[in-house]
């Protein structure tokens, strides 16, 4: 939890500083981009500086005609500095730079809609972000048991549909298992729930170490847990338990002295028969290991494993 707050304290800082950099430049950028526009106004009837107002002395526009020189020079006028230029043909280029006060008038004036703009979209950006990450925070807790971590059942069904549709397209098997932590309740009850939660935690990592990337792991509620696996005959299901079984049993807990154990029961997906079905045969499977004792594999009597 500290490592988290610290994380989100650095990202604010980063923020933070990206958005006054961010601004800092666009300010300058503005203001050099307004000086180059505004720092040269062609006089004439069209103050486009593209058109290129030319003004004959013959026809001085309402300038004053002293203005007018053979060598380009630059004179006062109405507090603004005008730069004549004459050009072939007897007349007149003229240029007008305004004052530097307005320049920062004028180029704070245009800045401020672009960075009230910027601020904006920055605080539009940092709100998506934090739906984004609120989205993805309210999924995990949807998706995931928040003691084991693995998916919960309703979501891990969703996946081991979609494989039984992919297995059974290109022909190949698939196998469950169904696993039931042995007196897990008695440990709880004893032990305290921290003990309990603890006892599940190891099963999953157990599990977790011994399935594939490719296997579904999914909490199948109390202390049960199912595994979908994939292009895998009831023989190779039987495999994966006793390892399963043979790890769990070598873990220790940290706070109270007791031996873990677990029960598992295996089953084939057959030609026609829905995943539940199946599922519902190595759970048969898992009361006959219970019953023979607990801390054992059983395989499914319709698809018996070869020992």
């Amino acid at each position: 939890m500290q490592t988290d707050s610290n994380n989100k304290r650095q990202l604010n800082k980063l923020v933070v500083g990206g958005v006054v950099l961010a601004l800092t430049i666009l300010t300058v950028l503005a203001y050099w981009y307004h000086r180059r526009s505004a720092e040269v106004e062609w006089l004439g009837l069209n103050p486009d500086p593209d058109a290129q107002t030319l003004v004959s002395p013959s026809q001085p526009q309402g300038l004053p005609p002293e203005i007018f020189t053979a060598e380009p020079q630059h004179r006062a006028l109405d507090g603004d500095v005008v730069y004549v230029t004459p050009l072939p043909g007897g007349q007149l280029w003229l240029v007008r730079r305004n004052p530097s006060s307005t320049f920062m008038f004028t180029a704070i004036l245009r800045t401020i809609p672009v960075l009230l703009l910027l601020m904006s979209l920055v605080v539009l950006g940092y709100y998506i972000w934090k739906t984004r990450i609120f989205a993805e925070r309210v999924k995990e807790l949807i998706m995931y048991d928040p003691v084991t971590k693995v998916l919960n059942w309703r979501f891990a069904e969703e996946r081991c549909t979609q494989m039984v549709k992919h297995c059974r397209r290109y022909k190949e098997e698939f196998s469950f298992l169904v696993l039931d932590g042995d007196h897990f309740i008695w440990i709880n009850d004893n032990f305290g729930p921290e003990a309990g939660d603890e006892a599940l935690i190891f099963l999953a990592e157990t599990i977790k170490n011994v399935i594939r990337e490719v296997d579904i792991l999914g909490r199948y509620g109390g202390e049960k847990f199912v595994i979908g696996l994939p292009a895998t005959d009831l023989n190779g299901a039987v495999v994966v338990a006793e390892r399963i079984r043979q790890l769990f049993e070598q873990c220790k807990p940290t706070s109270y002295d007791v031996r873990y154990s677990v029960s598992i029961g295996c089953a084939q997906l057959i030609r026609n028969e829905d995943l539940h079905d199946t599922i519902k045969r190595a759970t048969h499977a898992l009361y006959r290991a219970i019953k023979g004792g607990r801390n054992r594999v059983a395989a499914s009597k319709n698809h018996e494993a070869v020992a």
